[in-house]
């Protein structure tokens, strides 16, 4: 009798783990393990957006410029700033880019440079799992992707700890 138990829930065990589906272990919020600074020089834009279009380009001198569109409206917000690359106490490799703005989230938070009123909005980073603050600017964290022209993806922190991250992918544009 317990033979048979056996079998079926090894049965079962069998077939729950061949009916999952797994996720690519190339995907990460960790970047490649041969990346580079020079990964991130070039014209980046955001994929999973269907209401607006965000493109970002990060140049060698270490200047960048953003374009931040909505589809259905006339508003269109451009920005030029400066930009670091900063590795986190983990893994985690970030880039801050002064003056750069959030759009995901209230607008007029983002039109007070991620301030709500003269309070600090509060963004999930999901590679460190911790919030942060972005006052004045932008932090975006550098992942992996195997579907990224470079292997490289450029994630924005998240309104809220189980919410989506926006994500930017590599057009393979160099910039000048």
């Amino acid at each position: 009798m317990k033979k048979s138990y056996v079998l079926i829930f090894s049965l079962i065990l069998v077939s729950c783990i061949s009916c999952t589906t797994p996720v690519d272990k190339a995907v990460s919020m960790i970047p490649p393990k041969q990346f580079t600074e020079n990964d991130l020089f070039g014209l980046w834009k955001i994929s999973n957006s269907q209401y607006s279009f965000e493109s970002l380009e990060l140049r060698k001198n270490h200047t960048f410029s953003q374009t931040f569109r909505l589809i259905d409206s006339d508003y269109v917000f451009e920005v030029d700033g400066t930009w670091e690359m900063i590795a986190g106490e983990t893994e985690c490799a970030y880039i801050h880019l002064k003056e750069m703005r959030f759009y995901y989230q209230v607008f007029e938070i983002a039109e007070n440079r991620n301030m709500w009123g003269d309070d600090p909005e509060y963004y999930w980073d999901s590679c460190s799992e911790k919030p942060v603050q972005m006052v004045g600017k932008t932090i975006l964290s550098i992942g992996s992707h195997p579907d990224s022209s470079n292997g490289v993806v450029l994630w924005h922190m998240s309104s809220q700890k189980n919410g989506t991250n926006m994500v930017f992918e590599y057009s393979g544009k160099k910039a000048p």
